[in-house]
């Protein structure tokens, strides 16, 4: 059975689009994305998981050193929403 206080007090914590959770708390949701010479998608797949309609994610974009401009997208995508994470 949930409590719904315990319930509202989660939903009071959790981000809204772009903003990173408090300190030393975590996101709810983890999405890690592989990418490897994927200009022609990447921006797609960031904007569909940043659309979910849970808010309280971490995107972590993974690049294997793709020899497109893949991790330069991903970084113009970071500076828009800080719930990105290029590594």
């Amino acid at each position: 059975m949930v409590n719904t206080n315990d319930a509202a007090r989660a939903s009071e914590k959790r981000p809204t689009a772009g903003e990173r959770p408090p300190a030393g708390e975590r996101p709810t949701v983890s999405i890690i994305l592989g990418t490897y010479n994927s200009s022609r998608y990447v921006e797609a797949a960031l904007q569909s998981a940043l659309d979910q309609t849970v808010r309280d994610i971490e995107i972590i974009a993974v690049d294997d050193c793709s020899k497109d401009n893949t991790f330069e997208l991903v970084q113009a995508m970071v500076e828009k929403d800080a719930r990105l994470k290029p590594i």
